[in-house]
């Protein structure tokens, strides 16, 4: 946290800036995880209904080949965070319905970003924009003549998990909630450092 950010934030300790409530915009529409019947198109779905499609996922971003860089998850909660990056500027991404829930259908990293500045920032990040598209084959049973794997593998993390949570391949750890791993409670990915950022340290502490 402290590479990224710089020492001077996390010394002198700045309030996080405050936002007013999101606006939807013209064309959106605001939807209840639970609706039955959603229309094809944009909406806002509440961040903490939307699930996890991938077991496990990757920390890192697409390499950017244009600067050399890798972007990682942890770096993106931390701009939302600290507001250098507005929720707004996270591309959307596609959900489906499979048993009731939403699925992401692209963008479990993205999902995985916004969930962690949920924890910490719930009136800032409580609601995520999506575009609804259909439950198709490659979503449920992948394309293996083409060499293409299930989109939902959610299921190899137990029965009990419908996308609850995902594993971060790296550290091993869940993002979503804490898990419970052979006696041990394990905490989410990069809540410790998240904790370190000034104006969540209470949040933390709550939950």
């Amino acid at each position: 946290v402290r590479n990224l950010l710089g020492s001077e934030l996390i010394a002198g300790q700045p309030a996080l800036p405050r936002y007013p409530p999101p606006i939807i915009p013209k064309g959106w529409t605001r939807l209840a995880a639970d609706h039955s019947d959603a229309s094809r198109g944009i909406m806002e779905l509440p961040t903490h209904e939307v699930r996890f499609a991938h077991d496990t996922q990757s920390e890192i971003f697409a390499h950017n080949h244009e600067t050399g860089s890798k972007r990682t998850l942890l770096q993106l909660v931390v701009e939302l965070l600290v507001g250098s990056t507005p929720p707004e500027s996270v591309p959307m991404f596609d959900v489906c319905k499979h048993n009731g829930h939403w699925y992401c259908r692209s963008g479990n990293r993205r999902l995985a970003a916004m969930r962690l500045a949920q924890r910490f920032w719930p009136e800032r990040f409580g609601y995520i924009r999506v575009k609804a598209v259909a439950t198709d084959k490659i979503f449920l049973h992948g394309a293996p003549d083409r060499g293409k794997r299930p989109k939902l593998t959610t299921h190899q993390n137990g029965a009990n998990c419908e996308g609850q949570w995902m594993f971060i391949h790296e550290t091993g750890e869940p993002v979503g909630h804490s898990v419970e791993y052979m006696g041990w409670q394990t905490d989410e990915f990069g809540a410790d450092l998240l904790a370190l950022l000034p104006g969540v340290v209470d949040t933390y502490r709550r939950t």
